[in-house]
Order: C-alpha cells, then sequence, then structure tokens
C-alpha cells in the first residue's frame, strides 16, 4: 500500500490525470477500489491513497496475477534494494524487453481454481 499510494502522488506531480493502477495483491486492489479501511491496520494509508485516487480525472484499479506484470515484479525487486523511490524519465535498457512482453501480452499458463463453481479452468496469461 505505501509503494501504491507513493506512485500516485509521484503521478499526481508529474500532471499525469488518466490512471491505470495494476497490483498483484488483491487485497489492496479491493480496498482502494471499495474505500473501505475503517477498521483496517492500514486505514489512514488507504485513506490517503482513496483522496489521492479521487484527483484523477479517469482511474481503473486492476488486479494481475504476478505471472502477468513481470515489468511490476522487476520493479518491485529493483525498489526492495533502494531507499528513496524511484522514478524513471526514459526508459532503462534492460527493462525494455520485458516491457515489451508485458504489452503484448505474452502467455503464460497455470490453473486456477473457481472457488464459486468449485471446479478449474485453465488460463492463458
Amino acid at each position: 500500500m505505501w509503494a501504491i499510494r507513493d506512485g500516485l502522488n509521484i503521478a499526481l506531480n508529474r500532471g499525469f490525470f488518466k490512471l491505470i493502477s495494476e497490483t498483484d495483491c488483491r487485497v489492496s486492489a479491493i480496498l482502494l477500489e471499495t474505500g473501505n479501511s475503517r477498521f483496517h491496520s492500514f486505514g489512514t494509508l488507504i485513506s490517503d491513497s482513496g483522496m489521492l485516487l479521487a484527483q484523477f480525472h479517469e482511474v481503473e484499479v486492476h488486479h494481475l496475477l504476478r505471472e502477468a506484470n513481470a515489468a511490476a515484479d522487476y520493479l518491485t525487486k529493483l525498489g526492495t534494494h533502494l531507499d528513496s523511490p524511484l522514478v524513471f524519465d526514459s526508459c532503462p535498457s534492460d527493462l525494455s524487453n520485458i516491457l515489451y512482453l508485458d504489452a503484448i501480452e505474452n502467455t503464460v499458463p497455470i490453473t486456477v481454481r473457481d472457488h464459486h463453481a468449485r471446479n478449474y479452468c485453465n488460463l492463458m496469461i
């Protein structure tokens, strides 16, 4: 949630007003979409993020499986070694191929259980 809030601040400070937020943390996506944070231990952080989201003209929040967003996974791992947020003005060369594969929706087969139907289905991500 800290990274999401920091990212929202960076996007607003750089003048972006249309936002698509993708996270591999389903709980974070749900909390951002619903704004239901009253009794959550990160309630203030979720509330801050909600107020930041309200400043965008267009907002989409999506949950993605980690396998479907290799670029975010790469950047997350890169960020664990830093003391402050990292902002790129241009794409680093080692990230270009990863972004390209994400953009063309590189497929990875996985099996997902549908808890409501009590069955399994194969997805190509």
